[in-house]
């Protein structure tokens, strides 16, 4: 394993937003054995990582960068493993069609895609498939012809950038009874406009599918997810300039002064 990777890796184990910068130091040199003194180690955490480890991780806050920050957080709403079915998504994006995107690293297996990939089918309008350069012709004879390709590569800067491989083609097979059965009874409840105390899950749902086409219930799917979700993705989006790659998901998921976190 080259040393850089070696290292790379031991940092990314050490490594936690909520860890002092006093811990994350002391990590660095017992890993590194370099004992200089260094002003903000958090940086030097994350370029290190980010240029030599490309984990899951890496290329998740890589493409948020490149795709996803860029779009306006009034109609995009972007979320982090979301529940779908028996598998959880990597990244999603919510607007007037919904895209799932599934990151398959140079550490990774494709042992559960086959079966990731059909969960999705039954939730989203667009579905990807983000692996590393030279994967992309491997995985094209693996995933069926409506999943799209994204491949990763590092650039001359040794940034990760991405380059669409294959476009997605809109799903039509969505499952709407599995739609509203990731949804909770009160969410249900208010799509339903039925007291939500009388009726069980299972009725809310039967409500739903009798009144309503599966187009509209893709619909109302997507921007039930989007409404949920919108708070965390705008704290995200208004702060990313402030966030460090690595912490991306954490800060999705908790909200906090990033002043707080890195003090």
């Amino acid at each position: 394993m080259d040393n850089s990777l070696k290292i790379s890796r031991e940092l990314f184990s050490a490594y936690s937003p909520l860890k002092t910068n006093l811990s994350l130091l002391k990590s660095y040199q017992n890993i590194t054995n370099d004992y200089i003194n260094i002003d903000n180690i958090r940086d030097v955490y994350n370029n290190l990582i980010t240029k030599n480890f490309l984990n899951e991780s890496v290329i998740k806050s890589a493409f948020i960068k490149r795709f996803l920050i860029k779009k306006s957080p009034r109609l995009n709403t972007t979320v982090f493993e979301l529940n779908t079915g028996g598998s959880r998504a990597d990244l999603c994006l919510m607007n007037g069609k919904s895209s799932v995107f599934e990151i398959k690293t140079e550490y990774d297996t494709y042992d559960r895609l086959s079966k990731q990939l059909q969960d999705y089918t039954d939730f989203f309008d667009k579905i990807f498939v983000i692996v590393p350069e030279g994967e992309q012709e491997i995985i094209k004879s693996n995933i069926p012809t409506h999943v799209g390709i994204i491949y990763y590569y590092q650039n001359r800067l040794g940034n990760v950038d991405f380059i669409v491989e294959r476009e997605a083609i809109r799903n039509k097979l969505i499952n709407p009874y599995k739609q509203l059965e990731s949804l909770t009874k009160s969410e249900l409840s208010l799509l339903a406009d039925t007291n939500v105390k009388s009726l069980s899950k299972d009725a809310l749902i039967k409500i739903l599918l009798e009144k309503h086409s599966s187009k509209y219930i893709n619909q109302i799917y997507r921007e039930t997810i989007k409404k949920k979700y919108y708070d965390k993705w705008n704290f995200l989006y208004d702060n990313v300039n402030s966030i460090y790659p690595l912490d991306f998901q954490w800060f999705f998921k908790n909200n906090i002064d990033y002043k707080i976190i890195y003090k």
